[in-house]
């Protein structure tokens, strides 16, 4: 493992979470970690949904521990949190926290959104706006699936690749979408 000092240098230039903030993000994972460094996903599930400042319910705490897994080996490394947590804070801009929650929901890792990703994507978003889970209409999401492919896939691919995700930032047909798709990474 690299040096506190090293990592931290590299976060402060590659983040917008102020260094005190940082710091603590850090000591924190680290005492989570026992000092290892990385946990596990399920290690960091129980830690995400147990936080009384983060509240995640555990779908969320699943899909961002996949994302800050950054090379797929089942455990996410304090730098993979730390980079996580910063498209997670308040002042992150819409393409980085846009460019997060794609990196959680392209499942295969591919680089691309296929329609079944999408679709998990938009039911997260329906019940973290207050839909049940089970009131949720597979229609819908599949009329919301079909809207936001005909709005970004520029290639028509049949999938959505990052650029073109940014689209749902910046495309008024998809203002609402786009917001609800940010508004994820909120918490109370």
């Amino acid at each position: 493992m690299k040096s506190r000092g090293l990592v931290m240098h590299q976060l402060a230039n590659m983040t917008s979470i102020p260094e005190d903030a940082l710091n603590c993000m850090y000591d924190d994972f680290m005492i989570k970690s026992e000092n290892t460094g990385h946990l596990s996903h399920q290690d960091l599930v129980k830690a995400l949904t147990n936080e009384p400042s983060l509240k995640s319910p555990v779908n969320l705490a699943e899909q961002l521990s996949m994302a800050f897994d950054h090379n797929s080996d089942g455990f996410v490394e304090v730098r993979g949190f730390c980079m996580g947590m910063a498209a997670l804070i308040p002042s992150a801009s819409p393409t980085n926290k846009l460019n997060f929650i794609f990196m959680m929901y392209d499942a295969d890792g591919n680089g691309a959104l296929d329609r079944d990703e999408c679709a998990k994507l938009v039911r997260d978003m329906l019940q973290s706006s207050g839909n049940a889970k089970d009131t949720i209409d597979t229609v819908r999401v599949t009329q919301i699936v079909g809207e936001i492919f005909q709005h970004t896939d520029i290639d028509n691919s049949n999938s959505i690749d990052v650029q073109e995700f940014q689209q749902l930032a910046t495309n008024p047909a998809l203002a609402n979408i786009g917001s609800d798709i940010l508004n994820l990474l909120k918490h109370d």
